[in-house]
């Protein structure tokens, strides 16, 4: 059956995708919309939506040619997005899940290679490609992943009538790209050369803090969309953020105070959990013999005809406790949960983040990230507050959250920068 399934399976997505390239030939979507346009049903003879038609959204498109005007008169991406934001135009949908925040410089910027972002996408000249990606899944995780297709599967199609740059505007947008790719000579998926990349968080928007002019922490929403999305323009210096949160790393949220109060917390938690399963599991077994008598006598009842409302809720109850007192008793712990020693367990890792903060700060960064996880900057006045947490549970290895939340949880400390 699961052979089967899989060919039944392998067929429907050749078919869809055959459905799906003929309705691309004959001109319609085949999915997806693109900034600058929108969808119209087409029907047929007999009043049937046989598919969907792209046709240019006047309001949008006005949005596209200004786009790549700016940028040909020299206006970078981040620059014409504060703009943008600042005037309030709606921007594209957002992914699903995604919060709408508003333009962002990487929705026109986007990538040459996958022709995908504003600046690069070749419908606004009249050509439609499609099969330019697929989606996998992965074997490890399940979860499904989108793959780019190599460029000579994709397919073109000419659509004239969806043309909304002309071809002079966007050759010469074009050439200023490839020219600035040239000279910046980046390496495109860099690692994190930062103690705290990744883990700064604004408090006001949410949104990550990134490394601006080098020496400087500034919020991500900012200094990518502009103040119409955060007005959070504080900055913080790099160096003064590190030596500020390492220091209240070591001398208050893992001091040798600190370590000694969790440890008896936790020892208390355990002796908490250090009931003795045995006699936990005769009190659910006597339980789960009662039940099942009482599940017995009703089944009894309604082989002798007495089949009415009530005996048919009774057998109903008893089920649900029976099935109930099963599961409690598949899941009663034989013993209770061994943990690493707080001490030992924070010892470790400050000693490692010492070690490692000079020469790897990559690994440092990740033994950052399990110590303390995300630091919330708040505004306070002319200065930043950072709100920091220890992360007890993932230092002492605890995997379910409703065990770590028996030790006490995370705590935490404040300090301005």
């Amino acid at each position: 059956m699961g052979w089967k399934d899989e060919a039944f399976l392998e067929d429907l997505r050749d078919k869809t995708r055959r459905g799906m390239a003929g309705q691309v030939r004959r001109g319609l979507s085949a999915g997806g919309r693109a900034y600058g346009y929108r969808s119209e049903p087409m029907y047929s003879d007999q009043h049937q939506i046989v598919g969907y038609k792209r046709v240019v959204d006047s309001q949008e498109a006005a949005v596209v040619r200004r786009i790549f005007e700016l940028y040909d008169s020299g206006y970078s991406p981040k620059t014409i997005v504060h703009m943008l934001n600042e005037e309030r135009v709606a921007p594209p949908r957002p992914s699903r899940g995604r919060r709408l925040m508003g333009w962002t410089w990487t929705t026109i910027n986007g990538s040459p290679r996958k022709a995908i972002g504003i600046l690069n996408n070749p419908l606004y000249v009249g050509k439609l490609a499609w099969n330019r990606s697929q989606k996998v899944r992965d074997p490890d995780t399940g979860k499904r992943m989108m793959r780019l297709r190599p460029e000579g599967e994709w397919q073109w199609t000419s659509v004239p009538e969806l043309r909304i740059i002309p071809q002079d505007l966007w050759d010469r947008v074009q050439a200023r790209r490839q020219g600035r790719r040239q000279a910046a000579g980046l390496t495109p998926g860099a690692k994190p050369k930062y103690l705290f990349s990744g883990l700064l968080v604004c408090g006001e928007c949410g949104s990550h803090y990134t490394i601006k002019d080098r020496g400087y922490y500034a919020c991500s929403a900012n200094v990518n969309r502009g103040s119409a999305v955060c007005r959070n323009t504080k900055l913080a210096r790099r160096d003064r953020v590190e030596e500020i949160l390492i220091d209240c790393i070591y001398k208050e949220l893992f001091s040798p105070e600190t370590v000694a109060y969790l440890t008896r917390q936790v020892d208390e938690a355990l002796a908490r959990l250090s009931i003795n399963p045995d006699e936990q599991r005769r009190r659910i077994e006597a339980d789960l013999r009662q039940a099942r008598t009482e599940l017995e006598n009703v089944l009894t009842a309604i082989r002798q005809g007495l089949t009415t409302p009530a005996t048919r809720g009774l057998l109903f109850e008893c089920e649900e406790r029976v099935a109930g007192l099963e599961a409690s008793l598949r899941d009663l712990p034989t013993k209770p949960p061994r943990l690493v020693s707080p001490p030992s367990a924070v010892e470790s890792y400050l000693r490692q983040l010492r070690e490692t903060m000079g020469t790897d700060a990559e690994r440092a960064r990740r033994l950052l990230a399990k110590l303390i996880g995300p630091v919330t900057l708040r505004r306070d006045g002319t200065h930043l507050v950072a709100e920091v947490q220890g992360n007890l549970e993932a230092l002492l290895g605890l995997d379910d959250p409703a065990t770590a939340s028996l030790y006490g949880g995370n705590h935490g400390a404040g300090r301005g920068i």
